[in-house]
């Protein structure tokens, strides 16, 4: 089993996942889906997102919808990212941010939560298993408005 630990795949940031892909690692390959699963989920691409997937059932993609449904100006952020990989499975654990306006109400909103995701490599290609074949291992989410004039 191999572990790497990497930081940040952020908005307006060299892409860590494209960065290290020349290099043939697993690693370098799930950050790079990371990097994919990013950007959909900032551009609400429910398509591209299930494309990230080994299987995107019709709930997953309906909840998806809603969220974006509920978000404008999404940025999303990926960092904290720490990924184990045993021969054709891998699990990624990382932090997400997504800083949004709510649709609802107009405020700033900041969400903060704490993922763990097994991958797979499918038909070579490493990919997010999901729907009946996993689930998120873990999940600690902090949601809170944006309070003016002030930054943390």
């Amino acid at each position: 089993m191999s572990r790497a630990t990497f930081y940040t795949i952020a908005p307006d940031e060299p892409l860590l996942g494209e960065a290290y892909a020349d290099q043939g690692t697993a690693e370098a390959e799930i950050l790079a889906v990371l990097e994919r699963y990013r950007r959909a989920t900032e551009a609400h691409e429910v398509t591209a997102l299930a494309e990230l997937y080994v299987e995107f059932l019709p709930a997953q993609r309906a909840a998806q919808q809603r969220y974006f449904d509920n978000v404008r100006d999404l940025r999303v952020t990926i960092d904290n990212v720490d990924v184990a990989v045993a021969g054709d499975e891998a699990v990624a654990s990382y932090s997400r941010t997504d800083d949004f306006t709510d649709a609802r109400t107009g405020r700033p909103m900041h969400l903060v939560v704490r993922l763990t995701k097994v991958l797979r490599r499918h038909d070579g290609v490493w990919k997010l298993a999901g729907g009946g074949e996993a689930r998120d291992c873990s999940r600690h989410a902090t949601l809170r408005p944006v309070k003016r004039g002030l930054t943390s």
